[in-house]
């Protein structure tokens, strides 16, 4: 019989290392259950859900209640970094987004949602090639700098990306490096989205 408040001990224990997010690899570890003793296992963890010592994100993920969903959206994805509307509210360009809403990039070949009532992780396909500037690691997370968040919003945008703000008069261009943002532009071949980003630029720099 599993002492579920000693399980509960160690879950927050590691909470401290994993942001509160675990796969299923990491809950056989930790409840010393190997892959013969697959349905105790599986049981064991429909009871974890069931009391709320855990909580089931998605599919082979789960989470404790105060786990960080930038980290999730990591475990889920290692090759994502964190860009757009969640770089620029945290340096403040724009108004403040949901604490629980991810918007990530990755080089997998297609748009993905993974959305649950603790919250949601987009992600949003990108080249290979376009992984090489803009990017800064901060732990075991990988960011866009603001500039390179930018533009991932008008090239998203311009593809059809809704955003629950307007790209042309809600960003505060003040807070970003002109010369960085040029640079980064520069790694761009489509013209068209280079004379639109130059477009809104001007437009900003015009008001």
């Amino acid at each position: 019989m599993y002492n579920l408040l000693e399980i509960d001990r160690e879950l927050e224990r590691l909470s401290k290392q994993t942001g509160g997010v675990f796969d299923l690899r990491d809950l056989q570890a930790i409840l010393s259950v190997g892959s013969e003793g697959k349905s105790r296992f599986q049981r064991l963890v429909s009871r974890l859900v069931e009391v709320e010592i855990l909580f089931r994100f998605c599919r082979g993920f789960y989470v404790r209640r105060d786990f960080d969903i930038r980290l999730l959206s990591r475990k889920i994805d290692d090759s994502s970094f964190i860009s757009l509307e969640c770089v620029l509210a945290r340096e403040c360009v724009i108004s403040p987004t949901p604490i629980n809403f991810v918007t990530a990039l990755s080089t997998r070949p297609r748009r993905r949602v993974f959305e649950s009532e603790l919250g949601t992780i987009r992600y949003l396909s990108i080249a290979d090639s376009m992984t090489g500037f803009g990017i800064y690691p901060a732990g075991p997370l990988r960011y866009a700098y603001p500039e390179r968040a930018f533009l991932d919003v008008l090239y998203y945008y311009k593809k059809g990306l809704k955003l629950n703000f307007n790209p042309y008069t809600d960003m505060d261009l003040v807070r970003l490096d002109q010369e960085k943002i040029e640079e980064y532009l520069s790694h761009y071949r489509n013209p068209n989205f280079i004379g639109f980003a130059k477009g809104v630029l001007n437009d900003y720099r015009d008001v």
